[in-house]
Formats: C-alpha cells, sequence, structure tokens
C-alpha cells in the first residue's frame, strides 16, 4: 500500500512540474514554449499521452487482445505502434504548424474533433444486440 501511496505522490509532484508546460501549450505562447525545458516537455508529453489513451479504443483492443494471445507479444505491438503514431504526429505536428497558420489549425482539430465524435455516436446507436453480445461473448 505504502508503494503504491509513494507511486501516486510522485505521478501528483511531476503533474504539479508539468502544469505550466500544459498551461503554456494551451495558450499557444511560442516564446513561452521555448523557455520550457526538455524535461518539463517530456512530463507533459508523458502525461497527456496516459490520460488520452486511459479508456480510448486502443487501450480496449490490446486488452481484449491480451486475454486470448501472448500477453508479452500484444505489449510489444501496441508500444511500437504507440511509438509510431506518436512519432508520426510529432513530425506532421512540427509541419503542420509551420506551414499553416495555428488558429486554422485549432480551428480544423476542432471540426475533426467533433466529426470523429458524431461518427462514434452513430457507430453505438446503430449497434444491435447481437453485435455487442458477439463482443463480449468474444472476451
Amino acid at each position: 500500500m505504502d508503494d503504491l501511496l509513494t507511486l501516486v505522490t510522485s505521478n501528483v509532484d511531476s503533474l504539479g512540474a508539468a502544469l505550466p508546460v500544459l498551461e503554456t501549450m494551451a495558450t499557444s505562447d511560442a516564446a513561452a514554449l521555448a523557455s520550457a525545458s526538455a524535461s518539463d516537455s517530456l512530463i507533459a508529453s508523458i502525461l497527456m499521452i496516459f490520460v488520452s489513451e486511459i479508456g480510448d479504443k486502443t487501450f480496449l483492443i490490446a486488452a481484449i487482445l491480451a486475454m486470448s494471445n501472448p500477453r508479452s507479444t500484444i505489449f510489444l505491438a501496441a508500444c511500437s505502434a504507440l511509438w509510431l503514431m506518436s512519432i508520426l504526429s510529432a513530425f506532421l505536428g512540427h509541419a503542420v504548424v509551420t506551414l499553416i497558420p495555428m488558429s486554422w489549425v485549432s480551428l480544423s482539430a476542432a471540426i475533426m474533433f467533433l466529426v470523429f465524435g458524431v461518427k462514434l455516436l452513430q457507430e453505438a446507436r446503430e449497434m444491435d444486440g447481437s453485435e455487442i453480445s458477439k463482443e463480449m461473448q468474444s472476451v
């Protein structure tokens, strides 16, 4: 129990150190972002990815696959996919912002978020009971 408390406390301390970086990223202040240390940026990136990945499709698929396949294989595959997507996202994020104004990037991100959210809700509404029970049986 003490180990868990230590782990949670250290993560809260890391989050506290990363909050100024996250706030700066949210305001898109280029000068303040340039002054952020590499370790602050690393911590902020890890925390943002960790929080956003909990409960998403990739997380759930990896959990389901790990129930019926070798866990080490699923772990390596999921980590490799995350690394690849993170590298691609970082490259595209840097390239897009240098080519397109930040206001357009923010607007297009908001529109895509809305479109994907509506699409997921439509897919969930169209699922019938047999599809849901088939998914549950595979687990």
